[in-house]
């Protein structure tokens, strides 16, 4: 499926649980799918978890950033024992194993990918540096930071 906006994820999440996860409450289900949507975002969206807490503080549910981190790691567990958390996810992205397959398939394509693969591990670290040090100068030359996305984290 399409990447969905954060808006469209919401809608699609309350269509398939019949709740309204912003509801101010702590009962099983409403926690189920907001770990879901929590892990949704942080893993497909690269959302930070305070990110996260605001967005839902905007949208008139208050949680804490903590809380946030809590849940997207249990949304595993949350997983397991209800099938029909892993059947909304495994309808947005796949199975895991498709998930993993496809990643394969983009990493054999991806020269750099294929070339890093094969350096030593006792090298690697040399190597990183040197990356690090490539990616720092391009942002000193062009005068952008944003390029820079280490120094942004």
């Amino acid at each position: 499926m399409n990447k969905l906006t954060i808006d469209e994820l919401f809608k699609h999440i309350k269509k398939e649980t019949k709740i309204n996860m912003f509801k101010q409450t702590r009962k099983t289900e409403y926690v189920e799918a907001r770990s879901l949507t929590y892990s949704i975002l942080n893993k497909h969206y690269g959302l930070k978890d305070y990110v996260i807490a605001e967005l839902f503080n905007d949208k008139g549910f208050k949680v804490k950033r903590s809380s946030v981190f809590l849940a997207i790691n249990k949304v595993d567990m949350y997983r397991k024992t209800e099938k029909y958390l892993d059947d909304i996810y495994n309808g947005l992205y796949g199975t895991e194993e498709e998930m993993k397959k496809e990643t394969e398939k983009e990493e054999v394509k991806d020269g750099l990918y294929r070339l890093v693969k094969d350096i030593p591990l006792n090298r690697r670290g040399e190597v990183e540096e040197r990356v690090k040090t490539m990616i720092d100068s391009w942002s000193w030359k062009t005068g952008k930071a944003e390029l820079n996305k280490r120094t942004l984290a």
